[in-house]
Order: C-alpha cells, then structure tokens, then sequence
C-alpha cells in the first residue's frame, strides 16, 4: 500500500489515501470497504486457511518415508561403491595374476629359445664330431 495526499473517490474529502487495486480511498473508507467485504471472504479464507494446513499436514506426513527414502537411496549406493570396489579389486587382482603368467611365459619362452640354441649347438658339435671339418688335419 502506498499512502499520499488527495481526494478519497469515495466520499471526496481530502485526507491521507492508500492505493489497493485500482481504488485510492482513506482510512475510513478503506475500513469501510474491509468490513463490507470482510463477512463475503472470511469463508473463503477459512477454506483456504484448512486448505494450506491440510498441504502442511501432508507434507508432514510425508517426511518419514522421505527420509526413510533418502536412508534407503544411501544404503543402495554404498552397497553399489562396495560391489563396485570388490569387483574393481578382483579385476585388478586377476590382471596382476594374468601379467604375471605373462612374464612367466615369456621366462619360459627365453629359456625355450635359449635350450634350442644349446640344441643347435650340440647337433653342429656332434655334426662336426661325425664329419670333421678339413680344416683341423
């Protein structure tokens, strides 16, 4: 409401005005004004009054499963971070397992090289035990 100094368009007297809505009126005419429609809108704000209180009761009302929601959503992730951490620790445990039979199979393929050069070796020093070479005569 804004007050100011003026004519009341109601009863004409110059006096301090508030403005509600279109209507610039004074005290008088404005309590005038309020109790005349006081009785019409008591009802409907006593509705609405039971209207919001009844809105509050249930959104009350709603606060334990909301929190026994927000509990439950918390449990769920957890036991998701949980799950997700042992599989995470199992694949890494498995990877470790697997880059180990890889270093070991690559042990055992150089030492599987390394066996057949000694093969070759001794099948040429048998080979030139069997024909020896010119060279040494």
């Amino acid at each position: 409401m804004m007050s100011k100094e003026g004519f009341c368009i109601r009863c004409k007297k110059n006096s301090n005005l508030d403005r509600i809505g279109d209507e610039i009126l004074c005290k008088p005419c404005l309590i005038f004004k309020y109790e005349k429609y006081r009785n019409e809108c008591m009802p409907q704000c006593n509705r609405l009054e039971n209207l919001i209180a009844s809105f509050k009761k249930q959104i009350a009302s709603l606060h334990p499963q909301i929190n026994t929601n927000l509990t439950n959503a918390n449990q769920v992730r957890q036991a998701i971070e949980l799950a997700y951490n042992n599989q995470l620790k199992i694949l890494n445990d498995e990877r470790n397992n697997l880059l180990a039979l890889v270093e070991e199979c690559k042990k055992d393929n150089n030492k599987f090289f390394e066996f057949e050069k000694q093969l070759d070796h001794l099948s040429n020093d048998i080979n030139e035990f069997k024909n020896p070479s010119q060279d040494i005569l």
